[in-house]
């Protein structure tokens, strides 16, 4: 998996250490987490220890929608473990959608109905 960030601000080289240092943690937990439990998935954050775990950032506007109508989109995701948690950005202007599942045909059903709403309620938010 490749994933591209884009630093801008006051103190660029700051915010790079920040991240190199969070990585180089996240790295060192899921390698003990390896060690400690081999073979195994371990619960972080309130998902199932599914083989393949995704998350959703949702923007607050939508957020109260989103409770509103979690449990009726959370049975059309079928064998999917969906929660929902707030993210831990300092502005809170944002929230997730944790998704955990056993197959990738599961996942790609799920993700596939949620982009579709999530979509629809942003529109309908402005």
């Amino acid at each position: 998996m490749l994933w591209k960030v884009v630093v801008s601000g006051m103190d660029v080289r700051k915010a790079v250490d920040w991240l190199q240092k969070m990585e180089q943690r996240i790295t060192n937990d899921l390698s003990a987490d390896a060690v400690s439990a081999p073979g195994t998935l371990l619960n972080h954050g309130g998902v199932s220890a599914k083989p393949i775990q995704t998350e959703i950032i949702l923007p607050r506007i939508v957020v109260d929608e989103v409770k509103r109508r979690f449990f009726t989109m959370k049975g059309y995701c079928y064998n999917v473990d969906v929660t929902f948690t707030h993210s831990d950005s300092k502005s809170k202007q944002f929230a997730k959608l944790s998704l955990g599942a056993n197959t990738g045909g599961e996942m790609e059903r799920a993700l596939d109905y949620l982009y579709g709403e999530l979509s629809s309620m942003c529109l309908a938010a402005g």
